[in-house]
């Protein structure tokens, strides 16, 4: 997402709390659900099937379990995510 994109975000997010709208975000959980956590009205975080976005289930070194459909944001610096150093170099396009 880009900056501006996510500054579009955040306005319609604030757009949606002041109107008493939920908010939810499609795609890409590694960054909506620090997005959605940010906000009173977030919502749900889609997660697709590993065989559609393998990506989320395997870069991701410190994913949290999903627990009856719940998921906690991680609290580290940054994002809080640790990526997987064997998926990276696996898949590294700079060779």
């Amino acid at each position: 997402m880009t900056h501006s994109a996510g500054r579009a975000w955040k306005r319609v997010a604030a757009l949606c709390a002041v109107n008493g709208v939920d908010v939810a975000h499609h795609e890409e959980p590694q960054v909506s659900l620090h997005m959605l956590a940010s906000q009173p009205r977030g919502t749900f975080v889609e997660c697709f099937h590993p065989d559609r976005d393998p990506f989320w289930w395997n870069i991701i070194a410190n994913r949290p379990a999903i627990v009856d459909g719940e998921i906690e944001a991680p609290r580290g610096p940054g994002l809080g995510w640790e990526l997987d150093a064997e998926y990276v170099e696996h898949h590294r396009a700079d060779r």
